[in-house]
């Protein structure tokens, strides 16, 4: 092969090699990255939803407009991590998580604005059926804590779901970086092997003048191959 062929071969082989090397690494950062974007919005999530569920045992114990502002305020921020989870998981089971979410984050809406307006009436009920009252009040603050405990719970179940679906990530990353090593690897050994088929008569053809230079005419240089110096 000739020598001009080898460096175009070697040169072509390693623009493959690298470009597909880079491509795993790219594919890496990007498995990666939407991992570390989902788990980051799960603990969101988690963090936000217990926030609330607090926020509810206040709110039934004191009925404070403090307790009320924040509880609003908790609940919009979990509509928009709700919407965002909606659109970044995408996989049966987790939609079915999330879409379980909102169902109860709709409950715990109506029951809590329920829970308000029943506070306000509440002065007028207990004058004409006290007990009534009371048997509403608490029928509306069981069904809150309930579906409010069954979002830190589904919140829990989606976290649970992100840390495989990241373990199985990593071990996925593990083989593109792998791969990208053998890629680098192979890479090295092509570009050795070239080398040294380059190198090779260029050494015997200056052992051989060595050889003749010191009066040893008889020598024969012998260079094997089909190439510009054979």
């Amino acid at each position: 092969m000739r020598i001009k062929t080898k460096l175009q071969f070697s040169a072509l082989a390693s623009f493959c090699l690298v470009l597909i090397a880079g491509v795993l690494l790219v594919q890496a950062y990007l498995h990666m990255r939407e991992a570390d974007g989902k788990q980051e919005l799960v603990q969101k999530i988690v963090r936000n939803v217990f926030e609330r569920r607090e926020l509810s045992n206040e709110y039934l114990i004191f009925h404070e407009e403090r307790a009320q502002a924040q509880w609003q305020v908790k609940n919009e921020i979990i509509v928009g991590l709700l919407q965002d989870a909606s659109q970044r998981f995408k996989s049966i089971a987790d939609q079915r998580i999330v879409q379980e979410l909102w169902r109860d984050n709709q409950s715990s809406q109506y029951l809590f604005g329920e829970i308000i307006n029943a506070h306000h009436a509440q002065s007028t009920l207990r004058a004409t059926d006290p007990s009534r009252a009371d048997e509403f009040g608490q029928t509306l603050a069981a069904g809150l804590l309930v579906k409010s405990q069954s979002m830190v719970s589904g919140a829990f179940t989606l976290a649970h779901a992100v840390a495989r679906e990241m373990r199985a990530r990593i071990q996925t990353v593990a083989i593109f970086f792998l791969s990208a090593a053998g890629l680098l690897i192979l890479l090295a050994l092509i570009t050795f092997l070239v080398g040294r088929s380059m190198v090779r008569p260029i050494t015997a053809l200056e052992e051989g003048t060595a050889m003749i230079a010191r009066g040893n005419f008889a020598h024969r240089v012998i260079v094997r191959g089909r190439n510009e110096m054979t």
